[in-house]
């Protein structure tokens, strides 16, 4: 029964779109210093539509900033794009709108002037298949060792004494501390037989950026918006990424339903 309303937003939908665009100026001032804000919603509330609604507004006030849309699902970010486009006859010229691995791969390209050479699932299972006599008893099958190996990269953890502490709540399987060595030998095995193919995990190009970047001459492409749809998906390592491409004052826009995810804890 679904349809669209007169409007193109509903009064909340509207409320939460603007919050603080459109801020007296003396509250404006007040809530200055606070550049994050966050919009709790279930699914089917429209969080998608305010971000959109939201970017399209900045990018007309501020034709001179540049504004990001980090959007989970590729299909949605093909269905709105063309949608922007037939209606606004263009997207903004100052407005990206990206799945967060397709923007990250252009994120690479910025900082180290180069494409990565990925690598395929199929191949990284191999290398585990071929480890998992190492590790007897571990009693984990080679697609949780390679979700796990994406949970460490994502969690930018580097090293042991980390993963042993790292909370893994909502996992979906236990691990006590031995088995949490043996799935680091596992990682590291794979981590270094990637390195000598000089190959790249997709969870490995975020926290590799951020650790890049933060120490050296950062060349990531700068936004002064960013706006992220279902961000209670997103990884510590993502939001390090995100952080590390706002200009300075840059403002992030979360847009989240607080029953899933990392929100859920």
């Amino acid at each position: 029964n679904a349809q669209l309303d007169r409007l193109f937003l509903d009064h909340h939908q509207e409320w939460a779109t603007k919050l603080d665009i459109e801020m007296p100026e003396e509250q404006a001032l007040i809530a200055s210093d606070k550049n994050v804000r966050i919009v709790n919603g279930v699914p089917g509330s429209g969080k998608t539509l305010i971000a959109v609604n939201r970017a399209l507004m900045l990018c007309e006030m501020h034709p001179e900033q540049r504004v990001l849309i980090l959007i989970h699902n590729t299909p949605i970010v093909a269905d709105i794009s063309a949608r922007l486009e037939r209606a606004l006859g263009a997207l903004p010229k100052n407005l990206e709108i990206a799945t967060f691995y397709s923007w990250v791969f252009r994120q690479w390209r910025a900082e180290y002037a180069a494409i990565p050479n990925m690598v395929s699932e199929d191949e990284v299972i191999a290398l585990i298949s071929n480890f998992l006599p190492n590790v007897v008893g571990l009693g984990l099958s080679t697609k949780q060792l390679n979700e796990e190996i994406d949970f460490i990269h994502e969690s930018m953890l580097t090293e042991l004494d980390a993963y042993l502490n790292v909370d893994r709540t909502g996992r979906g399987f236990g691990l006590r501390s031995k088995g949490r060595e043996q799935v680091w030998q596992v990682f590291c095995h794979v981590k270094e037989k990637l390195s000598q193919r000089r190959r790249k995990l997709w969870s490995e190009l975020p926290p590799t950026i951020c650790l890049s970047a933060s120490s050296a001459a950062n060349r990531l492409h700068k936004y002064d918006h960013i706006l992220v749809d279902e961000a209670q998906f997103f990884a510590p390592s993502w939001f390090e990424l995100v952080k590390l491409s706002r200009t300075h004052g840059g403002h992030l826009f979360l847009c989240a339903d607080p029953n899933q995810g990392f929100m859920r804890a």
